[in-house]
């Protein structure tokens, strides 16, 4: 059960290792992916891989990016076979 909400505020690598988010800012910290809700980013210069991108939308992390002011910006949510973005997406042209 996902309980964990993850806030990053000083720039930091994130990578997905062992189906683990590895946090590295000078130390490196690890959170198993399943124990963790949602992460909010608020720094810029914080650096994010697509494979850990692509495995926390499938476990349904809710990722969400601030901007300059700290203020949320952008909200990451999976698409699932639920939606009506995934049939728009999935439709052949």
């Amino acid at each position: 059960m996902a309980y964990r909400n993850i806030f990053i505020t000083n720039e930091a690598r994130l990578k997905l290792k062992n189906n683990q988010l590895i946090v590295f800012n000078g130390e490196e910290l690890s959170f198993p992916i399943e124990d963790i809700r949602s992460i909010v980013i608020d720094n810029p210069y914080t650096s994010l891989t697509g494979k850990l991108i692509t495995q926390l939308a499938n476990d349904g992390v809710c990722l969400i990016i601030c901007d300059e002011k700290h203020t949320p910006s952008c909200e990451l949510l999976p698409i699932g076979a639920y939606s009506v973005s995934y049939t728009h997406l999935t439709l052949p042209t």
